[in-house]
C-alpha cells in the first residue's frame, strides 16, 4: 500500500480514542498515544495522519474521525521544536456541520458550554476560569481550554502541555 493510500484511509477511517486527565495522554486505538516527551512528528506519521503544516520550528499532523467522551472529534497535534505541545479537538457534530457559515454566536456559546460541562463531568472538576468566550480546567500536566470563536464560527477544545522545567 502506498503512502497516499494508507493517509486517504485513515483520514476516513472512524478511530476509537481516550483521553485521560490525571496524565494529559490522549491514546488514539491501541496503537498511538499522544503525549509529551513521548510522541514524535514521525509517529503520527507512520501512524497515517496527515501532515497539516511545517513552518520553520511548528510542524502539526491531524486526522478528521475520532470518538472521544462518546462525540466525533477532528484532532491536530501541534509540535514546536520537535516537542507535542498542543492537541486540538474540533467537534465534528457542532457548528462545524454549518458550512453555509451560517452559525450564530449563541450556536458557538451553547457548542462551548456543551463541551465545557462535558469536560467537568469527565475530569470530575471545575473550570478554573469560565467567560463568554473560553472555559479553562488547570491540571498538573497542561491546562484544557474549550474556546469559541465566533470569527472562525468554530469552537476548539485545545490541550496545551506546560513546559517542564530544566532539572
Amino acid at each position: 500500500m502506498n503512502r497516499s493510500k494508507a493517509h486517504r484511509e485513515i483520514s476516513s477511517k472512524e478511530l476509537q480514542g481516550a483521553f485521560s486527565f490525571s496524565t494529559g495522554e490522549l491514546r488514539v486505538e491501541n496503537a498511538l498515544t499522544l503525549a509529551p516527551g513521548h510522541t514524535r512528528q514521525a509517529d503520527l506519521t507512520a501512524a497515517g495522519w496527515d501532515q497539516c503544516d511545517s513552518q520553520s520550528e511548528w510542524e502539526a499532523s491531524g486526522v478528521r474521525w475520532v470518538s472521544i467522551w462518546g462525540r466525533w472529534f477532528s484532532i491536530t497535534a501541534h509540535f514546536h521544536n520537535k516537542e507535542l505541545t498542543v492537541i486540538d479537538l474540533i467537534w465534528r457534530d457542532g457548528s462545524l456541520l454549518k458550512e453555509d457559515w451560517s452559525a450564530t454566536d449563541e450556536d458557538l456559546l451553547k457548542e462551548k458550554k456543551t463541551l465545557a460541562k462535558l469536560i467537568s463531568t469527565k475530569a470530575e472538576t471545575l473550570a478554573v476560569a469560565t467567560s463568554l468566550g473560553v472555559d479553562t480546567f488547570e491540571f498538573d500536566w497542561g491546562v484544557v481550554s474549550v474556546r469559541a470563536d465566533p470569527r472562525s464560527q468554530m469552537v476548539t477544545t485545545s490541550i496545551h502541555y506546560l513546559k517542564k522545567a530544566p532539572s
